[in-house]
């Protein structure tokens, strides 16, 4: 019952989606796990049209002071994406010397070729998740990293094509250790799904309406507590993860069609983005460099070649 509730919602007031079998494949394994955990705890669907918070978006602070940290900042890049037909998105953080974090927030409108670095300056705070509705808006997660944490703090929107961007809190939401699930549908219609992994087994998931300035309460379920999860913290055996990924878009008559694959990838001198044409000769072909030190000048920061 509580999965067809969310396939219900996902395809309700949704243009772009219609039928409910279209939707179907947005639901991830863990989404559905964390519902099934509502017949184990006993817990009842939320009533959806309780508003759990409703925010503006704010624009980006500007007070922050880098000037405190007079040694080599280091960049950590962990999320791409794109927007048609030329437009990327590169997130994550920096971290000084002490692992302290600041957020990382990279743009490019010529495909990947230059970089412009936006500031966004929250202490002990890292971009996480990204999202993008293939048009005009990009959603991303920002959250504290610190001493193991990963508490959400605000989302991230741009609605411009990453001309301009803002912050909505996420105060006010019960947001646990961290985001299981983030999903935008489209430019108003999105998920999130917070777990309490691994200091235990609940979830709490909201839905938005209106691109992520409110949210409303879906359900929640209170899992086993943390001495009842056998989960490892650090699988050494784990598969690394696939590097950041993006799709650059070529306009053809009045449609888009995929031109080309950009990938973030890590390597000895920083990290290398580079283009795989998908009509070309199957060769991936380095685009630009990204450097992975910076220093402090006037309160911003300067790359180190």
């Amino acid at each position: 019952m509580p999965v067809a509730f969310l396939e219900t919602w996902i395809a309700s007031d949704r243009r772009p989606c219609g039928a409910v079998s279209r939707c179907r494949s947005s639901l991830t394994r863990s989404t559905l796990a964390a519902i099934a955990i509502l017949a184990w705890a006993g817990a009842g669907v939320l009533a959806a049209g309780t508003v759990a918070r409703a925010a503006p978006c704010e624009p980006l602070p500007d007070a922050f002071d880098y000037a405190a940290y007079d040694a080599q900042i280091r960049l950590d890049l962990t999320r791409m994406v794109s927007l048609p037909p030329r437009t990327v998105v590169v997130t994550g953080s920096y971290r000084d010397a002490a692992n302290t974090v600041h957020p990382a927030l990279l743009t490019s409108t010529d495909g990947g070729e230059t970089w412009s670095r936006v500031p966004v300056r929250i202490h002990g705070a890292a971009i996480g998740r990204l999202e993008s509705d293939a048009a005009a808006s990009v959603w991303g997660i920002v959250s504290f990293r610190q001493e193991g944490l990963g508490t959400p703090l605000a989302l991230l929107r741009t609605r411009d094509g990453a001309g301009s961007w803002c912050l909505v809190s996420l105060e006010g939401l019960d947001t646990l250790n961290g985001v299981d699930l983030f999903r935008m549908y489209d430019d108003r219609h999105g998920l999130i799904v917070f777990s309490e992994e691994p200091f235990g087994g609940g979830f709490r998931a909201y839905q938005t309406r209106d691109g992520g300035e409110s949210w409303h309460a879906l359900w929640r379920a209170d899992g086993p507590p943390p001495d009842q999860i056998d989960t490892a913290a650090d699988d050494p055996d784990r598969a690394a993860a696939d590097p950041p990924h993006a799709t650059l878009w070529r306009r053809d008559s009045d449609m888009l069609a995929a031109s080309a694959v950009l990938r973030l990838r890590r390597d000895d001198g920083g990290y290398a983005v580079e283009r795989y044409d998908i009509l070309g000769d199957g060769v991936w072909r380095l685009l630009s460099r990204i450097p992975p030190t910076y220093r402090v000048d006037d309160g911003g920061l300067i790359p180190i070649p």
